[in-house]
């Protein structure tokens, strides 16, 4: 077909297509057109190109509206901080802190009851210095 082939009818199924975020190929297949006359198109009129990339953000737009409105639902605020917040609120790495403390504190524990040496203890890691009121064994 060709670039110069694309009617204004094809560039209206294409843009159809696109502003609800379809792919090229599922825009092409849409207008009935090859991928390769859809390329040819695009380099001869590199302003389309910029209007597809504009209709395209458009629904991206409208999806962060659509997860604004919908905060007022606890569940839905809590997802939304889980994704934006990941630090604070993130379930995951909540778990994975809780993890690491709870075996930090069954070390210790180990530890204080004699089941394990103090790795802090420079007579049982020799890469800690002790420190300068302790006394050096030699």
């Amino acid at each position: 077909m060709g670039a110069e082939k694309i009617t204004a009818e094809i560039l209206e199924k294409l843009r159809e297509a696109i502003s609800i975020d379809a792919s090229v190929k599922e825009a092409c297949f849409y207008a009935r057109i090859s991928e390769e006359d859809y390329e040819d198109f695009i380099k001869k009129n590199p302003e389309i190109e910029k209007e597809f990339y504009l209709l395209r953000a458009k629904q991206i737009l409208k999806a962060r509206q659509a997860i604004i409105e919908s905060l007022k639902n606890p569940r839905y605020a809590q997802w939304y901080l889980e994704r934006k917040m990941r630090e604070e609120f993130d379930l995951e790495t909540q778990r994975k802190e809780k993890e690491e403390m709870a075996e930090l504190n069954r070390g210790l524990w180990r530890v204080l009851r004699g089941n394990e040496p103090n790795p802090y203890d420079a007579k049982n890691n020799p890469s800690v210095q002790p420190s300068s009121g302790a006394k050096a064994n030699n």
